[in-house]
């Protein structure tokens, strides 16, 4: 293993993307190895990890190659840092369904909030908020202030009997899309599986996100599961709105 030392204490993270390409080819030489094939490979490269905090335990970015000495006994070999996408600014769209049956799903969203935290501790990271039932509405434009989408999380309204999933896709990439082409553009989508009501067709929706390269990230609910479970528990009663079955 090689030894290492630091020139000085600031910190570069291993790309999420080198993780799951690593992921991945562990998963092909397990599968290798089910089918008793050898698999032999010969690299000079070394991936080391490497996280450096300040006295305070907070993350340092900003690193470069030459803050890095890395020896391989004794010998200085030569280094090269992978871009990490936590160093980069975000820019963040949050899809939230709120047609149909979404008013249910309500409570168990409100961890969105606590999950949110860290990525606007880093100071990097603006963050929109879309809500949608047939049609689709902007309720927070792009903002570094945490406080204004908690809020808004915590005000989520019910919408109509609509879902227009490719819709709001469509929408927030237009909003991704204003933004700054050095940040990375993410989409986050919360809502049921299917698609009630929307004009965009998916093609059109899929090669709007590869246009703008932006990443999304799907969080979705089963309205019929959901009802069983919410049955067995008590919780389908909303205001007026009671959806208990016997």
């Amino acid at each position: 293993m090689p030894s290492m030392r630091f020139c000085r204490k600031t910190a570069k993270r291993v790309s999420p993307h080198l993780a799951s390409s690593l992921f991945s080819l562990l998963a092909l030489l397990a599968a290798s190895l089910a089918q008793q094939t050898t698999v032999r490979s010969r690299s000079n490269l070394v991936l080391i990890p490497t996280l450096v905090k300040d006295p305070q335990g907070s993350v340092v970015y900003g690193l470069q190659a030459q803050d890095f000495l890395i020896e391989d006994n004794g010998v200085q070999q030569s280094v090269r840092l992978d871009d990490a996408p936590e160093g980069q600014p975000i820019s963040l769209v949050v899809a939230i369904q709120r047609g149909r049956r979404a008013l249910f799903e309500f409570d168990r969203m409100q961890g969105l909030k606590t999950m949110l935290g860290p990525l606007f501790a880093t100071g990097k990271a603006r963050v929109a908020l879309v809500e949608f039932d047939s049609n689709v509405e902007l309720t927070r434009n792009f903002t570094t202030e945490e406080r204004h989408i908690d809020a808004d999380l915590s005000n989520l309204q019910q919408g109509d009997s609509g879902a227009a999933i490719l819709d709001a896709i469509s929408y927030s990439i237009v909003l991704l899309n204003d933004e700054s082409e050095d940040r990375q553009r993410v989409l986050l989508l919360i809502s049921e599986v299917h698609d009630h009501g929307s004009h965009t067709k998916i093609e059109d929706a899929v090669s709007a996100i590869g246009r703008i390269n932006a990443t999304m990230y799907t969080l979705t609910f089963s309205p019929g599961l959901s009802n069983i479970l919410d049955t067995g528990r008590g919780n389908n009663r909303r205001g007026d709105k009671n959806e208990m079955h016997p």
